[in-house]
């Protein structure tokens, strides 16, 4: 039994992608801290196959980037914040109130290389 909890608290821990919705997304790409975003809808194929490597990417990104937020946003609920989306997913690099689109190869690696390149 206590496997099955120490189990969880590490699901729990890992899960380092941040929701953001109409209420946080302002405050959140214009703080401090860069923010990459992916935005998606649940219903989009290329979306369901980039959630596990997003995942996988911010855990990594949690040690090699400590000070970037890897965060996402639901289209289909918060479609105010995705008017300019013109495809799912879509990912953008918030920094200093400057934004890059994300336009390569869907893998950690490449994601990681971007970012790098972008900090």
């Amino acid at each position: 039994m206590r496997a099955f909890f120490a189990l969880c608290l590490i699901a729990i821990a890992s899960a380092t992608v941040v929701s953001l919705s109409t209420a946080t997304f302002n405050d959140t790409v214009h703080g401090e801290k860069p923010v990459f975003v992916k935005f998606f809808a649940p219903w989009c194929g290329h979306c369901k196959r980039l959630a596990p490597i997003y995942e996988e990417f911010s855990n990594v990104a949690a040690t090699e980037f400590p000070n970037l937020v890897v965060a996402e946003v639901d289209c289909t609920q918060n479609q105010d914040i995705c008017e300019h989306v013109q495809g799912y997913p879509t990912l953008i690099l918030y920094k200093d109130n400057e934004s890059t689109e994300f336009e390569s190869a869907r893998t950690v690696d490449a994601l990681k290389e971007f970012v790098a390149k972008k900090l």
